[in-house]
C-alpha cells in the first residue's frame, strides 16, 4: 500500500505541476499577445507623431524661408536651424552654406556684446534694439535693427533663439549726409 500510495502521490504532484505549467504557458501566451498589440499600437503612435513633427518642421521651415524679413532660427549651441531668404540676401549666404553651422563660425567678428545678448536670450530674455553698430573685420560698418527672442521650452530652458534683423546702414548713411549738409 505504501508503494501504491507513494505512486499516487507522485502522479498527483506531476499532474498538478503539468496543469501549473500549462496555465503558465497560456498566461504567458496571452501576455505576449497583449504586449504585441501594445507594441503595435505604440509603433503606430510613433509613426503618426513622427509624421506630425515632420509636417510641423516642414511648415516652420517654409514659413521661415519665405517670411519677408531677415529671420534666423538657432539652437542652444548657436547652430543655424532655419534662415529666411531675406536673411541669406542680407548677409550674402546661401541657406545650404548656413544650416547646421555655428553663428560664430560664419561671423567670427561677432562683437562681445552680441554674444552676451545671445546668452541672455538663451536664458529666457527677449531683447531688441532700434539701431546697433557693427564694425566688421573687413573695416566696414553696418547698422542693424534687431530683436532676439527665445523659442521652445525644454526643462525650463529655451531650445534656441530667433533672430530678426534689418540692415539699416543705408538709412543711417542718409541721416549722416543730412546732418552734414
Amino acid at each position: 500500500w505504501a508503494l501504491l500510495l507513494g505512486f499516487g502521490l507522485i502522479v498527483l504532484v506531476v499532474g498538478s505541476l503539468y496543469h501549473s505549467v500549462k496555465n503558465h504557458r497560456l498566461q504567458s501566451g496571452a501576455a505576449e499577445a497583449h504586449l504585441s498589440r501594445l507594441n503595435a499600437e505604440l509603433d503606430e503612435r510613433v509613426i503618426e507623431r513622427t509624421a506630425q513633427l515632420k509636417a510641423r518642421d516642414e511648415m516652420l521651415s517654409s514659413f521661415v524661408k519665405y517670411v519677408p524679413a531677415a529671420v534666423a532660427m538657432l539652437d542652444r549651441e548657436m547652430r543655424y536651424l532655419h534662415v529666411s531668404e531675406r536673411w541669406c540676401t542680407q548677409y550674402g549666404f546661401d541657406s545650404a552654406q548656413v544650416i547646421g553651422r555655428s553663428s560664430y563660425e560664419l561671423f567670427p567678428d561677432t562683437p562681445l556684446h552680441w554674444r552676451e545678448i545671445q546668452k541672455r536670450c538663451l536664458a529666457g530674455e527677449t531683447l531688441r534694439a532700434e539701431e546697433d553698430r557693427w564694425d566688421r573685420s573687413n573695416g566696414q560698418t553696418a547698422w542693424v535693427r534687431w530683436e532676439v527672442r527665445p523659442w521652445g521650452d525644454y526643462q525650463s530652458l529655451p531650445q534656441g533663439i530667433l533672430v530678426f534683423t534689418e540692415d539699416i546702414t543705408a538709412q543711417k548713411q542718409i541721416e549722416e549726409m543730412l546732418r552734414e549738409s
